[in-house]
């Protein structure tokens, strides 16, 4: 049978890689998303919503 001290876990034990993954793919996936919402916040967003005759038409 396997030693049980082996697994002994400390209660400072560092994350495991996979926690670091998920941690930062998270975070990327948050990051896109508020470049995104900034965007679309933006007054390009309106630009691009509007079409390339709407914005030519503004800027006479």
């Amino acid at each position: 049978m396997a030693d049980p001290s082996k697994y002994h876990l400390s209660k400072y034990q560092k994350p495991a890689l996979d926690v670091w993954v998920t941690a930062c793919y998270n975070v990327s996936i948050l990051f896109a998303l508020h470049i995104n919402l900034q965007y679309k916040l933006s007054r390009r967003w309106d630009d691009h919503r509007a079409g390339p005759h709407r914005v030519a038409a503004d800027k006479e």
